[in-house]
């Protein structure tokens, strides 16, 4: 009973160093969330003459430490085998995009970014224990008075039509378009601003025990009369303007920097309450756990079969832990953890093994984002990375020794290994991967193109899985720059200048 009671200590300290990385990880998104946010705000309050080119110089440095201190962090989480792992690869690939790092980077792909690192990679809600669902509710309101001035700072712009510095040209022009359909970000109800709110994740049954001071401090504020505002913005004809703001940009600015500071004291606290109860837990059954297989290893003679047992399930949960760690949470593919086992199940490989290496890159999908919203990229990805799994399935049922993996390199990049005992016949498989990229699937009323560049690597035998990948790379970069030129004649719906 002693080994059984250890390895359940030593189970619950597990599952408490889970808990810990995971609020850490939430922690991490906040970071990086806000300092996105407020390098964007802070660039076009410049603009209009609300905050010094010091200011922004010095928005532009914090958000570049908090990148790169970000990604140190999660790069290691990401490397340790545990379940956040899979979490942690997702969102380190997304940190490693070009720009993030950069001293001037794109205002629309820092505010594309903070909704990236809202959501990047974490794990479905039925799998996500009830409590950790409350508390990341809750933090996706740490910088709502941010997300409400830039709403402000669109109508800003369209009002006056300032002239705006090279960088931030693009951003400015997607400004009208944004307010007409997609500004506000708050509920109908003024004594209840978060319920219907775009900028609050509602996902957890029960809302987090702080969800009440939040919403007490914004009834206090003036947020909701100006989020009303914006609003009312969608419901006037397009070549008219709403009456004049409830505050001005000064006052808002002030309005609020008060308001964000407060809650972001309150996520704060809770985060940092919620990280110490988990590493207090970890710690304790770690120690039970250590004086407990003392304990049974001095008992040995009484027999082994209960550690037996217990080892058995250990085992099994490893199992099962070591599954979720290798799969891409959002569409169940394999993640970059699986190149290991692919690359050593070729490297191994008998001389009348064939294999193929398919580089998969979605075409455009930055427009289907911008134009349809996230979830409908989302829904894209997942049912390419489903539409190829079942292809790999199929072919690797035609062969005695058949077996294939799908992985998501990150991103819209996907790479498929199949390995068959019999030749493969190029010909077939490129009719049946066309049949996926000719295909469309439906979101909001739009048929929305499953179109993807591909290039495929042949092998035979023992093979190095490095060598096929960058075959099929270059084929599938070749094939893309083919097909640049019919895919520009093909439309999707405007822009509804998403939540940028």
């Amino acid at each position: 009973m002693s080994s059984l009671a250890a390895i359940d200590a030593r189970d619950e300290a597990a599952d408490a160093r889970s808990d810990r990385d995971a609020i850490e990880l939430l922690q991490i998104r906040s970071d990086l969330r806000r300092a996105m946010i407020a390098e964007v705000n802070t660039t076009m309050l410049s603009v209009f003459g609300e905050a010094s080119g010091t200011a922004v110089v010095q928005r532009r440095t914090d958000r570049v430490e908090v990148v790169r201190a970000s990604r140190a962090r999660v790069d290691e989480l990401a490397g340790a085998n545990r379940p956040i792992a899979a979490e942690a690869l997702v969102l380190g690939d997304g940190l490693g995009r070009d720009g993030l790092t950069e001293d001037e980077a794109d205002p629309g792909m820092l505010f594309e970014g903070s909704w990236f690192v809202t959501v990047a990679g974490e794990p479905p809600d039925e799998r996500t224990p009830s409590d950790q669902l409350a508390l990341a509710d809750l933090a996706s309101l740490d910088s709502i008075g941010a997300l409400v001035l830039n709403d402000a700072l669109d109508a800003a712009t369209v009002m006056t039509s300032p002239t705006v510095p090279e960088l931030l040209t693009d951003y400015a022009e997607r400004a009208e378009p944004y307010i007409r359909s997609d500004g506000g970000y708050l509920g109908p109800d003024r004594s209840q601003p978060l319920a219907g709110a775009s900028v609050f994740r509602d996902r957890a049954p029960d809302p987090h025990p702080a969800h009440d001071d939040v919403v007490a401090r914004l009834v206090e504020s003036r947020l909701w009369e100006y989020d009303r505002w914006i609003q009312s913005w969608q419901d006037v004809d397009p070549d008219e303007q709403p009456g004049p703001p409830p505050l001005t940009l000064a006052e808002l600015v002030d309005e609020t920097q008060t308001v964000d500071a407060e809650v972001r004291d309150i996520v704060d606290s809770e985060l940092a309450s919620a990280h110490a109860s988990a590493d207090g837990s970890a710690t304790s059954s770690q120690r039970t756990s250590n004086v407990l297989i003392v304990l049974a290893s001095l008992l040995a003679i009484a027999g082994i079969a209960p550690l037996v047992v217990a080892l058995a399930r250990r085992l099994r949960t490893f199992r099962r832990h070591a599954d979720q760690i290798a799969r891409d949470p959002l569409t169940g593919a394999g993640n970059r953890l699986q190149l290991d086992h692919v690359a050593a199940l070729m490297h191994r490989s008998g001389a009348d093994q064939h294999h193929v290496v398919i580089a998969v890159d979605l075409d455009r999908f930055k427009l289907v984002n911008d134009s349809l919203g996230h979830a409908a990229g989302d829904r894209v990805l997942v049912t390419v990375a489903q539409r190829l799994t079942d292809l790999v399935e199929r072919w690797s049922r035609r062969s005695p020794a058949g077996s294939g993996t799908v992985i998501r390199m990150g991103g819209d990049e996907f790479l498929c290994a199949l390995h068959t005992s019999a030749p493969i016949d190029e010909a077939q498989l490129r009719r049946e991967l066309d049949a996926i990229r000719d295909d469309t699937i439906g979101v909001d009323h739009h048929a929305v193109p499953l179109r993807f560049s591909l290039g495929l690597a042949f092998g035979t035998g023992a093979c190095d899985l490095n060598q096929l990948v960058s075959v099929a790379d270059l084929a599938a970069y070749e094939d893309k720059a083919v097909r640049a030129r019919a895919l520009a004649s093909i439309e999707l719906p405007a822009p509804a200048a998403a939540r940028r």
